[in-house]
């Protein structure tokens, strides 16, 4: 009951974001836009998007090879897109996870390191997105709210750090560490318990980290490749370094357990950074839209694979692979 209380709520405030973002914006001028689109810009998006579907399967791969889990690109590149596709009609960020961190789990009949290696990718993936935004910031001239966008980033590095030296040093931490995991709001603290321990298996692999980490700024660097086609597509004339900044912050938008799968607020995102740059809002919900529409699109092709495979879950082999996913926070 709880949860579905909890679900119902993140639906509402996504769907009033949305609707108030809507009210506010030239419905006329998104049409606009949408009618002009060039359909050359718009193919290259939708390939770049699968083609950063590609590289976050080597990244996961990656992590599987550190404790010695040969699984095929192919294999995973399947798995990816079935999360993608079930992600769509789950009401948590995380249930294309919980689909791929099954599907593993069953094909290699490793449950801890399966839902490991899948926890690990969300948090060098979010550190890379992190990186990628302070470089943006660096990058990106005078814009308005810089300083306290600065401040944003570095709270999320602050705790990235906490985090792996955590994991990966035998530092006196004990006393943050017990006074993070006291955190009751959201459970936060009982999820960063449970994230921790999953991770500890990953402790004697810093040097596949390593790698991990690099695709995953490839990715990142693709994901802005991928909007900035979007916006050539609109005919937005906003340059790729913008992008650098703007793609990661609304990635870590994404993060806040408010609504479901971002929605509202992703848009929000687009609206309240592109203005900084002197772009409307039917402009930045243009873009938005059309990035959320090809995502979409592109995920039906899980939902081939979702049908053809022959695979079948039960509810009593999916649950402990479930609970350790759900507790990560994000």
């Amino acid at each position: 009951m709880k949860r579905a209380i909890t679900t119902f709520l993140k639906a509402a405030v996504g769907i009033s974001l949305l609707v108030f973002l809507l009210s506010k914006t030239d419905l006329s001028e998104i049409w606009a836009l949408v009618k002009a689109s060039r359909f050359e810009f718009l193919l290259l998006a939708v390939l770049a998007y699968i083609a950063s579907i590609v590289v976050i399967s080597f990244r996961w791969r990656l992590l599987l090879y550190a404790h010695h889990m040969k699984v095929s690109v192919h294999s995973l590149v399947i798995y990816y897109f079935i999360g993608f596709f079930v992600n769509n009609f789950l009401p948590t960020s995380i249930g294309g996870d919980i689909v791929r961190t099954l599907d593993l789990a069953r094909k290699s009949g490793r449950r801890a390191e399966s839902a490991a290696s899948v926890l690990m990718e969300r948090v060098i993936g979010l550190t890379a997105i992190v990186f990628l935004a302070l470089i943006g910031l660096l990058l990106v001239g005078r814009i308005d709210y810089k300083p306290r966008l600065f401040l944003v980033v570095f709270v999320f590095l602050g705790f990235l750090l906490i985090l792996f030296v955590s994991i990966f040093y035998d530092l006196p931490l004990g006393g943050l560490k017990r006074w993070i995991q006291e955190i009751q709001f959201l459970e936060f603290g009982r999820r960063i318990k449970k994230l921790h321990g999953c991770l500890k298996l990953y402790r004697d692999s810093k040097n596949a980290l390593g790698g991990v980490f690099f695709v995953s700024i490839v990715y990142q660097l693709m994901n802005a490749v991928f909007v900035y086609c979007v916006s050539l597509t609109l005919g937005l004339g906003v340059k790729f370094y913008y992008f650098l900044l703007f793609v990661p912050l609304i990635g870590l938008v994404g993060f806040i357990p408010i609504s479901i799968n971002a929605v509202g607020l992703r848009e929000g995102g687009y609206v309240f950074l592109l203005a900084r740059i002197e772009r409307s809002s039917a402009e930045a919900l243009s873009l938005a839209l059309l990035v959320y529409a090809i995502t979409l699109a592109v995920s039906l092709i899980g939902g081939f694979f979702f049908v053809v495979r022959k695979e079948s879950k039960t509810l009593k082999e999916a649950e402990p692979v479930v609970e350790m996913v759900e507790e990560s926070p994000g």
